[in-house]
């Protein structure tokens, strides 16, 4: 097995556990204060319902502290209308707006008071009949704002709560939400919850930020443009913030009962005692308190202090202001200090005793020899790693979500494009494998160079065309096999492309937003073995004679997909020969079978012997052997495709991955191009022009007979073939290649 799948694997059994994407739909409630005074709640709302389809979304509940309302979360479902005939399309499971709509609830619209409660709303009622719901899942409640609603539901209905997972995006939210917060601490111990008061901050501080994974970069190339709810997302903030949507992402990455496993919302450790601080005096700096914990003064109420008088503490000259509660002969105020520093706060109050007292105090990390013991009275509580190694910056345990960053922006960004292409079952982009004897940049055929450097151009051209078209189809690999002259196998050379490919992405996903991003084809870029290209017969094959290239090809055709894969061979067959080889000797016959039924293979002239083997050997495997036919390509002496037009349409001012196209093949200059016939029978049958399954059709890529009763198909008409269909693919070349430079 090559090592991309093993490490690929290993990642997915740390990460994705019983996540939605992986086997578990997830019951799930959002309380959100959208619409209040961060934006990052409208684009985590766009990001949760891209993947509505694999969570049971229950209820959307607006639980501001500011002026949202139920309003500004129908107001995203809009958006979500507006695109849901494409969403629809890619997953049946994507709920009805009218679904969504009747699942949004309007919350509590205020602070609650020092009690942690006041009375039940629509949003805490519905908490309530969701947790009661017969059904033996969990019910995932995600705060993403104020805690309120939360506090009230166990407040009315105590015995919902060992069905409630909740997490909290604590930080800012804590300080507005304290009295809540402090009553569900306080009364409802065994509560299974996830406190995350800076972890959240992975998704958008640290983290791979170069490039297109930039928080406003990403933006601009995979969210701008991309339907209702792109524009939605950037209109709420141009570059990313998404704080709340770690609640969401370690759902759909995670291991939903074990806060303690890795996953895309962070790593969690059990919560620690001694978090709340009570002081029965005004305080200085010398005062110590947990940051992020509760801390609390108990002062004397004047004798004079009547019920007519109020009293608040103000920290820091901000919001929101702690308001004095009476409880008998003490006035109790209330905080929770989001930042450590130091922290001052003046009382303000209509009594002339109270008014203008002051005094600080310090908010500090706890020390780690506290944090290192689990709460005894909190057996389910969670919250952020304190270990200074998972730490982004000042932000405990941020790495444990920035660490995925690539990951799951990737994920995203391919979740953001089915709101601007619709995917119609019956003629589902093909899957394709390239495997090509390609040549390092500035590749020449013959001259007083480095024999590395020497090799047939073809594949050059052919390469950067074949980007050109990678909108059209589904790459699951690109495999570097033996080189012409230099015969080495270099999947370098195939990725110094893809750097290129990727200067001109943002470009092409402006005419179509299904052009793979260049990491994926760098996960799917393998290695054959040196020294192939030529050898006889099967000097190819056998014991020993595996390559990254082959475990991969294996590992493809394995992969739980009913369609085939088309296998466009522009060098020696040696990689595809010796993955069947070794299914041949390590499988049964009925799975050699089927393993073979999966397989398409094109392959551009005769470059090893293999393809003589697997044509000996299994005659009910597909293969197109185009011995001559492919020659219809070379156009040298054709003003559709000289080296003139070469020059003008492709290789000057088009980017920088038309710049590598050479500007001669083996025998021609200009389009000389052998192997693209490989792959433009693929792109003539995207446009209905041909079966692909059926190579004695016309096509783009040539026209074959079959060979006898097998499965083979050898040259027909010949050369013409192809070049019949020479004006329509050229000029789709270079409407393509000018696509590199569009503004």
């Amino acid at each position: 097995m090559s090592k991309y799948w093993v490490l690929l694997g290993l990642i997915l059994v740390v990460t994705m556990g019983n996540g939605a994407m992986c086997t578990e739909r997830h019951r799930v409630i959002v309380s959100t204060d959208i619409g209040g005074t961060d934006p990052d709640d409208v684009q985590s709302m766009v990001h949760l319902l891209v993947y509505a389809d694999v969570l049971e979304i229950e209820g959307l509940i607006s639980s501001p502290y500011g002026l949202g309302r139920k309003q500004h979360i129908l107001d995203v479902i809009d958006c979500y209308e507006k695109d849901y005939v494409n969403l629809k399309s890619h997953s049946p499971s994507y709920p009805t707006p009218a679904a969504l709509r009747a699942v949004t609830k309007q919350g509590e619209t205020e602070i609650a008071p020092s009690a942690g409660v006041r009375r039940s709303t629509e949003g805490s009622r519905w908490i309530i009949e969701c947790a009661r719901r017969d059904d033996p899942r969990p019910l995932h409640v995600l705060v993403w704002g104020g805690i309120e609603d939360l506090a009230q539901a166990l407040h009315d209905a105590p015995e919902i709560l060992p069905k409630l997972r909740v997490f909290f995006i604590g930080g800012p939210n804590k300080k507005w939400s304290v009295d809540a917060y402090d009553y569900i601490e306080q009364n409802h111990r065994k509560l299974w919850m996830i406190e995350a008061n800076a972890t959240y901050r992975g998704w958008f501080v640290g983290g791979n930020q170069k490039g297109h994974w930039g928080n406003k970069e990403f933006v601009a190339q995979h969210i701008r443009r991309h339907g209702s709810l792109g524009d939605c997302f950037e209109r709420a903030k141009v570059d990313i913030k998404m704080g709340d949507t770690p609640s969401v992402a370690r759902l759909l990455r995670g291991v939903s009962e074990d806060p303690s496993q890795s996953g895309w919302g962070g790593k969690y450790v059990r919560i620690w005692d001694g978090r709340k601080t009570v002081f029965d005096r005004l305080t200085t700096e010398v005062d110590k308190v947990e940051v992020f914990g509760v801390t609390e003064f108990t002062l004397p109420k004047p004798a004079s202090f009547s019920s007519m008088n109020t009293a608040s503490m103000i920290f820091d000259g901000g919001v929101p202001t702690s308001v004095g509660n009476v409880e008998g002969d003490l006035l109790r105020f209330r905080f929770s200090p989001r930042d450590a520093k130091v922290w001052s706060y003046v009382i303000k109050s209509d009594h002339a005793e109270l008014d203008g007292q002051l005094g600080k105090f310090e908010a500090v990390p706890p020390p780690l020899q506290k944090t290192a013991v689990p709460s005894s009275t909190h057996p389910n509580w969670w919250i952020d790693d304190p270990d200074p190694a998972a730490a982004e910056g000042v932000h405990p345990g941020a790495k444990s979500v920035n660490q995925w960053r690539e990951e799951f922006l990737r994920d995203f960004a391919e979740r953001m494009n089915r709101c601007t292409s619709l995917h119609r079952v019956n003629s589902s982009r093909l899957r394709v494998v390239v495997s090509t004897d390609f040549p390092p940049i500035g590749v020449v055929k013959e001259g007083n160079v480095p024999n590395d450097q020497k090799s047939d151009p073809d594949d050059m051209q052919s390469m950067v065309r074949f980007l050109l078209y990678a909108n059209e189809f589904e790459i699951e690999g690109l495999f570097a096999t033996s080189a012409t002259f230099a015969g080495k196998a270099r999947k370098k050379n195939i990725l110094d492309v893809v750097d290129r490919y990727e200067q001109v992405y943002p470009s092409l996903t402006k005419h179509d937003a299904r052009y793979p991003m260049p990491d994926h084809l760098r996960s799917v870029t393998y290695e054959g073995r040196n020294g192939t290209w030529g050898k006889k017969g099967k000097e190819n094959i056998g014991e020993g004679k595996d390559s990254e290239a082959s475990e991969a090809l294996i590992a493809i055709v394995d992969k739980p997909d009913p369609r085939p894969i088309y296998v466009s061979v522009w060098g020696d067959c040696s990689v595809v020969a010796q993955a069947i080889w070794k299914i041949q000797q390590t499988r049964s016959p009925a799975d050699l079978e089927k393993f073979l039924s999966k397989l398409r293979i094109h392959q551009i002239a005769t470059q090893d012997g293999t393809i003589d083997w697997l044509r000996e050997s299994f005659p009910k495997l597909f293969i197109i052997h185009s011995e001559k036919t492919y020659f219809g390509m070379f156009g040298g002496s054709d003003p559709l495709s000289d080296l003139d037009w070469v020059n003008a349409n492709v290789r000057t001012n088009h980017g920088p991955l038309c710049d590598v196209y050479p500007h001669e093949g083996m025998g021609c200059t200009g389009v000389c191009e052998g192997d693209s016939p490989a792959f433009l029978w693929l792109v003539s049958a995207n446009r209905g022009l041909n079966n692909p399954d059926d190579p004695t059709q016309e096509s783009w890529g040539g026209q074959f007979k079959r060979d006898g009763e097998k499965n083979h198909y050898i040259d027909g008409p010949g050369a013409s073939s192809i070049s019949k269909w020479r004006r329509d693919f050229q000029t789709e070349f270079a409407e393509r290649a000018d696509w590199c430079i569009s503004p």
